[in-house]
């Protein structure tokens, strides 16, 4: 009974790979018990709560974050799942970064057949983010023109990307 109560606890009957977990809970949970003043455990039998106690432990030590539990067993695991998919992801990244260095070389190329004023707009806008309005204001320029300057090398890039 109480291997089928760590089981579902840790998800174990869900995922195979995490019998572990629910073995190790189980024993800490043992061992917590042999150290639990014996008068009380008798009180929790007499009361039939004896069972609803255990799971509420195994809940308690394989939720929480701070307990021994998760110091023990869950916390270096996890770390070496997070290393190991963080190691996938970073491959991914490396490729999509390489993609878009290759598209910003395109983009530089394509800036080149543009007016300085421009372009220059355009870097100011995307690079620190603005809205037409902030940028506007921090260039005093009119809202109108930088929004006709943008949307013309937008529109510039997009043509020349799409060709």
């Amino acid at each position: 009974m109480l291997q089928e109560m760590s089981q579902k606890i840790t998800s174990a009957h869900l995922n195979p790979n995490r019998n572990n977990d629910s073995q190790d809970l189980l024993h800490d949970i043992i061992i917590y018990l042999e150290s639990f003043p014996e008068e009380k455990i008798l009180n929790l039998i007499a009361k039939k709560q004896l069972g609803f106690f255990i799971a509420r432990m195994m809940v308690f030590q394989y939720h929480s974050n701070t307990s021994k539990f998760f110091k023990l067993y869950k916390k270096p695991r996890t770390y070496n799942e997070l290393n190991s998919q963080l190691k996938a992801k970073d491959s991914k990244e490396i490729k999509k970064k390489k993609k878009d260095e290759i598209r910003l070389k395109q983009i530089d190329k394509i800036l080149n057949e543009l007016d300085w004023f421009e372009v220059e707009a355009f870097k100011i806008y995307y690079r620190d983010k603005h809205s037409y309005s902030t940028l506007a204001k921090a260039t005093k320029i009119p809202k109108n023109t930088l929004y006709k300057a943008i949307r013309k090398v937008h529109d510039f890039i997009k043509y020349k990307i799409d060709e």
